[in-house]
């Protein structure tokens, strides 16, 4: 899938107008889906004319593509450099919880919009999205685990893709808690709104969770 969605015109006008166009389109997807959202809202919430959204983007599929493929380039740009470093697998573990963390305050309509079009189960671009995000955590979890294989920390009889999946559903269920109504009073009936309200011991907890579900030492 090609990752330019957006016509020229979208690269000449100032950074500040992009972002506010790219934050009204993020809110109106995640908040009504791709198919029920709508271009005149997008404008209105942006504070520029239809025609304007129509100048940058070919169609509402090019501008949904556009904000969704920026989202899944902060997953990456996030995950990255903690991958590739070299720090333990518990340092890395605290550093993608940090990271999830960290997305859910700085970029929660992205989150919600995830969260949106991963429910999206009979929309075919859904579908191809999450498909593409999905082979990124895949990827990099699955790398994970082998370097606690490699050095001892988890056992070699494991199947490193089904390791993957538990670990990236805890991820999943986490960033979503943060970031989304339902899933964050769902975390306040499990741990308690004392702990749901602190990042802190919230990661703490899951940290621990993850060393002991691993092996790993406390």
């Amino acid at each position: 899938m090609d990752n330019v969605f957006h016509r020229g015109t979208f690269e000449r006008i100032h950074p500040k107008k992009q972002q506010s166009i790219l934050d009204a389109a993020a809110q109106e997807f995640a908040e009504r889906g791709f198919t029920a959202a709508i271009i005149n809202r997008i404008a209105d919430i942006a504070g520029v004319s239809v025609g304007s959204i129509y100048k940058y983007f070919e169609s509402k599929t090019h501008l949904y593509l556009e904000v969704v493929n920026r989202g899944l380039n902060l997953i990456e740009t996030a995950l990255d450099p903690i991958l590739s470093s070299d720090d333990t697998m518990e340092q890395k573990i605290d550093a993608i919880l940090d990271a999830i963390i960290d997305g859910a305050r700085n970029y929660p309509l992205m989150n919600r919009l995830y969260n949106r079009f991963t429910s999206e189960g009979d929309s075919e671009l859904a579908l191809q999205l999450a498909s593409r995000l999905e082979s990124i955590t895949a990827e990099a979890y699955e790398t994970l685990i082998q370097q606690g294989k490699r050095d001892g920390l988890i056992r070699s009889d494991v199947d490193s893709r089904v390791l993957a999946f538990c670990m990236d559903n805890i991820f999943l269920t986490l960033q979503f808690s943060l970031s989304t109504a339902y899933w964050k009073d769902r975390m306040e009936i499990y741990v308690g709104t004392d702990t749901a309200q602190n990042e802190t011991e919230l990661k703490k907890q899951m940290s621990l969770f993850l060393r002991q579900a691993l092996g790993l030492r406390k």
